[in-house]
């Protein structure tokens, strides 16, 4: 529904994070625009890419992706962010931070030498940058659903940073 809808029903029921929200939403637009402008080319992404749309055959041990609804052009750092924003999320309270941090690593690590990318600064800037995005959608969905879920709001939260 956007953001004019999802501004309105945290207004109405936790007014409290309004301000926040919108701040946050505002700096990750400005943020994303300017990366738009400086990637060489958009790329088709999955959209929602996050640990529970991979699937692993017990068999073989092929890994596939499903849920593919949102695909879309974009920076394919976007999934990669998401991925490991809602990776961290997932997981924690139920594996250690440092076993969150090597499978974060493994992932990031195994992605780019498969696609043959060179991790720098840039790329490290522009995955946060989506990890930021993934950490507000999250709190704007946990504010905003009928059960409200205040407290993964505010877990979420903390994750949004200003690039």
């Amino acid at each position: 529904p956007g953001p004019k809808h999802f501004f309105n029903s945290i207004e109405k029921k936790f007014p409290e994070y309004l301000k926040t929200i919108k701040t946050h939403f505002n700096n990750l637009v400005e943020e994303e625009e300017k990366n738009l402008k400086s990637i060489d080319k958009l790329v088709m992404i999955h959209g929602d890419f996050h640990p529970e749309n991979i699937i692993i055959n017990k068999t073989d041990g092929k890994v596939s992706a499903i849920d593919f609804t949102d695909m879309c052009l974009a920076d394919w750092a976007r999934d990669i962010g998401n991925f490991l924003q809602q990776l961290r999320f997932m997981a924690s309270g139920k594996i250690s931070s440092k076993e969150i941090e090597a499978y974060e690593n493994f992932f990031l690590s195994d992605y780019m030498k498969k696609r043959s990318i060179k991790n720098n600064s840039e790329i490290e800037k522009r995955i946060k940058l989506y990890k930021s995005w993934a950490a507000l959608r999250s709190a704007i969905y946990f504010l905003t659903k009928v059960d409200s879920e205040v407290d993964n709001a505010e877990t979420v939260l903390k994750e949004v940073t200003k690039p």
